[in-house]
């Protein structure tokens, strides 16, 4: 789980980098945020993972985003400039849950 700033307001991301038994295989990452939820999933990923990038606004809200990826993998989420490397916008598909 994760909470981004409240007041911040332009792009944010989150890194996943798989295991190194699961560098060979599809991941499938989940994140739920407050009513939003998005599924995707990410093609074999090697050693240096995949950067996801999408947007938040100031709503002076920090819903923290939950998130579930299979295979296991480590998550790091963070604001503005994301790492370097290949980087995939997953604005568009986000589903309205309205919980």
């Amino acid at each position: 789980m994760h909470s981004f700033p409240a007041a911040y307001s332009g792009e944010v991301w989150v890194k996943v980098t798989p295991s190194p038994t699961g560098r060979d295989q599809d991941h499938n990452l989940t994140l739920k945020w407050g009513p939003w939820e998005r599924t995707l999933d990410i093609p074999v990923l090697g050693p240096d993972g995949a950067v996801l990038v999408f947007a938040k606004g100031d709503d002076g809200l920090s819903v923290p985003v939950r998130a579930e990826v299979n295979p296991v993998a480590t998550l790091v989420f963070g604001v503005g400039s994301p790492p370097s490397g290949p980087m995939t916008d997953i604005n568009p598909g986000w589903t309205w849950t309205g919980t």
